[in-house]
């Protein structure tokens, strides 16, 4: 070929115009080609690397899924945000990546088999890829009806009872109670107590259930209180200025919004609701998860919290700590100015 051409520039004494334009077109022709082959790869990266994305983030998921117990999932008729799975609020997708999930149940003589499907998708104007990720998750005939039907379960209060497992960040607590000496002084005594007395608490009337740490400084004297016997009580009183003592109130799960919240039976979204034989029973109607400025109120499978209360020095005023999450009308049910607003004598 390269003969050719220099026995043509011979002849011709050089280039001919016709032979420049065939140089020019087939120049044009070959970068055409390569700019079609480089957007070519630079796409194939493209797709390569978001398809690695994905996979990844799938697989972070699956991780997180196995975790989970067989009755965190609810069947979905369509796909629903990946941010919505309980334990996932606050999960964000990798950039211009879409993950969602979807739920459904297969049901044998045996076995029952939830398939979570988790769904991954990209597209701009060069490329899209979608991937889907299936998990199986199974409880046996047995298992399934040995689990408690909370529908059918009727509670005597519209609120979760205190379940600390007797502790708080590590630390041993014990529950507390006031107990008035002198109404009319606004005397009395802070005093250590037990879950089962049934004085110790009345949400009804805006006493919570309070506990202190085992550590604080407590001493044992003899109450008389006036009881149909005259009984003599025996109470370990908080020994030291309250104004040192940080109290830890239990806050039943709530759900719903700040403006329009309810009490949540045990770990679910469900509110509690009258039973038609008395007491109260979980309702069928599935409330949103409570949440504030994208915070959780309460972790996944936690009946409810326990929040610091401390007074303020030298005043009558306690502080509720993140007050700013709960409901106005939650805080002001518990009136904190009737509940704690005492002189307090622990001599």
């Amino acid at each position: 070929m390269i003969k050719m051409l220099l026995k043509k520039i011979k002849e011709n004494k050089g280039f001919t115009g016709q032979d420049i334009l065939i140089a020019i077109f087939l120049t044009i022709t070959f970068m055409s080609i390569i700019s079609a082959i480089m957007i070519k790869l630079s796409n194939t990266t493209y797709e390569i690397e978001k398809t690695r994305q994905i996979t990844y983030a799938l697989t972070q998921l699956a991780d997180k899924v196995d975790q989970m117990s067989f009755d965190t999932f609810e069947n979905t008729d369509e796909e629903k945000p990946i941010s919505e799975m309980q334990g996932l609020s606050n999960y964000e997708n990798p950039q211009n990546i879409d993950i969602t999930y979807k739920v459904s149940t297969e049901d044998n003589t045996h076995v029952q088999v939830k398939n979570i499907t988790l769904i991954a998708q990209y597209s701009n104007k060069f490329a899209s890829n979608k991937v889907n990720l299936t998990l199986k998750k199974q409880k046996s005939i047995n298992d399934t009806k040995a689990t408690p039907d909370l529908s059918k379960k009727v509670y005597q209060y519209p609120y979760n009872p205190p379940v600390t497992g007797g502790s708080y960040e590590g630390e041993k607590i014990i529950p507390v109670k006031f107990i008035w000496t002198n109404i009319e002084k606004r005397e009395g005594y802070w005093v250590t107590t037990t879950e089962d007395d049934k004085e110790w608490y009345s949400y009804e009337a805006g006493i919570l259930p309070i506990y202190i740490k085992s550590d604080v400084p407590i001493k044992n004297i003899s109450l008389t209180i006036a009881q149909k016997d005259n009984q003599s009580i025996n109470y370990n009183v908080i020994a030291q200025n309250i104004n040192n003592v940080k109290f830890y109130a239990w806050i039943p799960r709530i759900v719903g919004t700040q403006n329009n919240y309810e009490y949540a039976v045990e770990s679910t979204n469900y509110k509690y609701t009258p039973s038609s034989t008395g007491g109260y029973s979980k309702s069928s109607t599935k409330l949103k998860e409570y949440i504030i400025n994208n915070k959780r109120l309460f972790s996944d499978e936690k009946n409810g919290i326990l929040n610091v209360y401390t007074k303020t020095q030298n005043t009558d005023d306690w502080n509720l700590e993140n007050s700013w999450m709960f409901p106005t009308a939650f805080t002001d049910l518990f009136n904190q100015s009737q509940v704690f607003n005492r002189d307090i004598k622990n001599n």
